[in-house]
């Protein structure tokens, strides 16, 4: 474990810039691999479940209308709208 923490040290020193470009760079390496379950896309996955989950995901970002009767998945979606759940 003392190896990862000096790691970690070493990249939250880095500049903002440099730390997109080594993410960025071990993105596109997963995604040349085909790897379906690499570090950066379940980091992604994850920070995406827990914003959706969290108070603030859940009220500013998503809207949940109950709707009677049946489901028509052809409602018209303008950029802006609140994503319904």
């Amino acid at each position: 474990m003392q190896n990862a923490n000096q790691i970690w040290g070493v990249f939250a020193k880095l500049k903002t810039a440099q730390q997109i470009e080594i993410l960025t760079a071990m993105e596109k390496a997963e995604r040349d691999a085909k790897t379906r379950n690499g570090f950066i896309r379940s980091t992604k996955d994850l920070v995406k479940t827990c914003y959706a989950n969290s108070e603030v995901g859940a009220t500013t970002a998503f809207e949940y209308l109950p709707a009677p009767g049946r489901w028509s998945g052809e409602e018209l979606y303008k950029m802006g709208d609140k994503i319904y759940l």
